[in-house]
């Protein structure tokens, strides 16, 4: 508004070059004269808008109006609006909506544990592939006893733990294994040792007599060692079961219906020729280990049941699985056969290089209480 009237100001006063030549030109001045000369014709002389151009938009806008038709009926308006049938909703509930009920959650805790992971070696030590490849040959070669009948007194025996250890074949001459009293033994061998394998003679675990399918009774078996030397990183004591028979320059877990838990990286091996499995942590001098197989009587086959190993550390519960847990399919493994109460069992003592450790047999002398 302030710029057209500062133009307008300006012609009036005279100033525009182009009105004092019109003006000299007209002979008359008349208001018709002052009318060409408003604010309108000011705004066509300045931004180019001649009255040929105004007579073409007005003749365009009506040749426009001519052809255009308005849509049929009646513009739209608030009274054309009708409210949808029935009563406008209600507010039924005044207060917010609950927040997610995280108890409902089903508990993770019943899920299954997730599979174990095998490892191909240990971070400890390793046999040579070559042993591990005879040692297969000959369970080959000797293929695993059936279940016996035992008698009264040699199933008092095992349940007593009033058991013999056998003396290996390859136990050298300078180690020695000594009975020091029912059911105790001490084994003491050299740095020199190579792998051996001290098992009992009898079974601790007879299947025909205990298996849980017959007697409907949980069974448990059960043994100590104590550790009193370790001569290097080299040497290993270990723990565990194994059906016979046994390659005896083998440690226990290491190969079919046996299992092992070892001293040097506290792995434990059920039929594992590899690295085994993380477990717990490694064991030395004065530690007093123990392990346990629980046959429970919830029935997996005619001749299989549920069975549960665990581990014990002065006395106290350190670690426990299931042997038939899942496992991860990528690893080679053969299997849980014999392990689920449908075997013989023995006790097995693993050992290697230079060690001193007791060995005992019977529940009077043992740190844990189930």
């Amino acid at each position: 508004m302030g710029f057209f009237k500062s133009l307008k100001g300006k012609v009036d006063v005279g100033t525009n070059s182009e009105y004092q030549t019109s003006a000299s030109n007209n002979t008359k001045y008349n208001s018709s004269t002052h009318d060409d000369l408003s604010t309108a014709n000011d705004k066509r002389r300045l931004f180019g808008i001649s009255s040929s151009s105004r007579s073409q938009a007005s003749q365009s806008q009506q040749s426009s109006s001519s052809t255009y038709a308005p849509p049929a009926g009646p513009p739209p308006s608030k009274e054309t609006y009708q409210a949808p049938p029935g009563p406008p909703p209600t507010l039924t509930n005044p207060e917010p909506p609950p927040y997610h009920d995280w108890t409902s959650v089903p508990d993770n805790s019943q899920l299954p544990p997730p599979p174990a992971f095998f490892a191909e070696f240990s971070p400890a030590n390793n046999a040579s592939l070559e042993s591990a490849e005879a040692a297969h040959q000959w369970c080959e070669r000797y293929p695993p006893y059936a279940p016996c009948a035992p008698s009264q007194p040699l199933i008092d025996a095992a349940n007593s733990g009033n058991l013999t250890l056998d003396r290996p074949p390859n136990l050298s001459k300078s180690s020695s294994l000594t009975r020091t009293a029912p059911g105790t033994y001490s084994a003491k061998t050299k740095p020199s040792q190579p792998d051996t394998i001290l098992l009992s003679t009898l079974p601790i675990y007879f299947a025909a007599a205990a298996n849980p399918l017959h007697t409907e009774q949980v069974k448990t078996i059960y043994y100590e060692a104590e550790i009193k030397r370790i001569h290097d990183a080299n040497s290993i004591v270990a723990i565990g079961f194994a059906g016979m028979p046994y390659p005896p320059w083998r440690l226990p877990g290491w190969h079919r219906a046996s299992i092992g838990v070892h001293s040097d990286d506290g792995r434990r091996y059920i039929n594992d020729s590899f690295g085994g499995v993380d477990f717990v942590r490694p064991f030395g001098v004065g530690d007093v280990v123990g392990l346990g197989v629980r046959f429970g009587t919830e029935a997996k086959t005619d001749v299989t049941v549920k069975t549960r190993c665990f581990f014990v550390r002065n006395g106290r519960e350190e670690g426990s699985w299931d042997v038939d847990e899942e496992r991860d399919q990528e690893h080679v493994f053969e299997g849980v056969q014999g392990l689920e109460g449908e075997g013989d069992l023995h006790v097995a003592v693993g050992l290697s290089g230079g060690v001193e450790v007791d060995i005992r047999l019977m529940e009077n002398q043992w740190q844990y209480r189930s």
